[in-house]
């Protein structure tokens, strides 16, 4: 069955869900998650859904539509979804689109690149070195052009 979706030499990006112990190895999935404060972005999921934990109906709505008004305004639709987390009841406006504004898509040329926070973006960095070391050996570096539309948006 997987031999029929995969193939030898096949390049996928996985994230690790579960460390390996003992014999078995590492959980991995294809299906990526990077969570913050208040949310939780899952680049492949064009969908805004809410903690289950948050029970009271109208503090849903209000979070949904905050977070599709927010994606909305950047016209960012295409580039994933997100999950609102417990953390989010209660929280105003400008924090929640502060942390949103953390884990961003720009569009840079042709290439689309994730930009989130440095410190979390080190993190993940450190683990995928930690797995493989020669991940990054075959990147090329920005152009001059696109380097100084990366800057601008950090």
């Amino acid at each position: 069955m997987i031999a029929s979706l995969l193939h030898e030499g096949q390049s996928l990006v996985v994230q690790v869900t579960k460390d390996p112990i003992g014999t078995k190895g590492a959980r991995l999935t294809t299906h990526l998650s990077i969570p913050s404060r208040y949310l939780v972005y899952m680049p492949q999921t064009p969908h805004v859904g809410v903690s289950q934990r948050i029970e009271q109906e109208g503090e849903r709505e209000r979070l949904k539509a905050l977070v599709n008004q927010g994606l909305a305004e950047v016209k960012a639709q295409e580039l994933g979804g997100f999950i609102l987390r417990t953390a989010a009841e209660g929280v105003g406006s400008e924090e929640i689109l502060a942390d949103k504004g953390a884990i961003e898509y720009a569009k840079l040329g042709d290439a689309r690149v994730l930009v989130c926070d440095a410190e979390r973006l080190n993190h993940y960095i450190t683990q995928m070195l930690e797995i493989d070391p020669t991940i990054f050996s075959d990147i090329e570096p920005l152009s001059e052009e696109n380097t100084k539309k990366f800057e601008a948006l950090t």
